[in-house]
């Protein structure tokens, strides 16, 4: 339960899979960058550049290099 609905997954860009799974992800990346950029408006002396957001790849796949051989 944890993994899957609370830890947030650096290569998920900090979303749970479960939020990624139910296809909230992208509004809560958006929110984020939202956030990020009043803040930079607010306080710009503690930026030091972009208020990036890691978007995450639209398609994940287990073992992506692995060969699959079908007989």
């Amino acid at each position: 339960h944890w993994y899957n609905h609370e830890h947030k997954h650096s290569a998920l860009g900090y979303v749970t899979p479960m939020d990624r799974r139910q296809g909230e992800a992208g509004l809560i990346l958006t929110k984020r960058l939202a956030i990020k950029e009043a803040a930079k408006a607010k306080r710009p002396e503690r930026w030091s550049g972009n208020a990036a957001v890691v978007i995450p790849d639209k398609e994940v796949h287990l073992n992506p290099d692995r060969k699959v051989a079908i007989d």
